[in-house]
């Protein structure tokens, strides 16, 4: 399954070196935290792949609720 889920509060600010994407996104408590840390900045390194005009990502991983 996905290790990253429900992207939300995402924020673009222009900056002189281009862009700032900073969004929030659930992860599994459960997962090892080295492997939250690569599917973020996988996400990271896509987004920057396909917008030129993006300098800076940060992805903040919250914990997904276990119901």
């Amino acid at each position: 399954g996905k290790v990253v889920t429900q992207i939300h509060d995402v924020r673009v600010r222009e900056t002189v070196a281009g862009q700032v994407v900073n969004y929030h996104c659930r992860v599994d408590p459960a997962l090892p935290v080295a492997d939250v840390h690569d599917a973020v900045d996988d996400i990271d390194r896509r987004l920057k792949v396909e917008r030129a005009a993006i300098c800076r990502v940060v992805g903040h991983a919250e914990p997904l609720a276990i119901s």
